[in-house]
């Protein structure tokens, strides 16, 4: 083998090399990167399922005032009606 090939064969090595080097940093970056937007998607999913929680929290707080408030109007509709009987009955 003389010297020029070998310096050949050295070069061929290096560039092989540095296109292994090259394709690993690509595999790196790519699964950094996969590994990123899994991140953000949980987070995404987390924040939506939260924002579902507090909707639903709203809604019964929500019915539960409107249940409270229709009791209510029903007790005063009542002792309206009452006093009306007992200041009718009584005249």
């Amino acid at each position: 083998m003389t010297e020029e090939s070998i310096l050949q064969t050295d070069q061929a090595l290096t560039d092989q090399e540095k296109a292994l080097e090259v394709e690993q940093v690509k595999r790196e970056a790519a699964e950094k990167e996969k590994a990123l937007l899994e991140q953000q998607q949980k987070e995404m999913v987390q924040n939506m399922e939260a924002q579902q929680r507090t909707y639903e929290e709203n809604i019964k707080q929500l019915k539960i005032k409107m249940e409270e408030e229709r009791k209510q109007i029903l007790e005063e509709q009542e002792m309206m009606l009452e006093h009306k009987l007992k200041v009718h009955g009584s005249a």
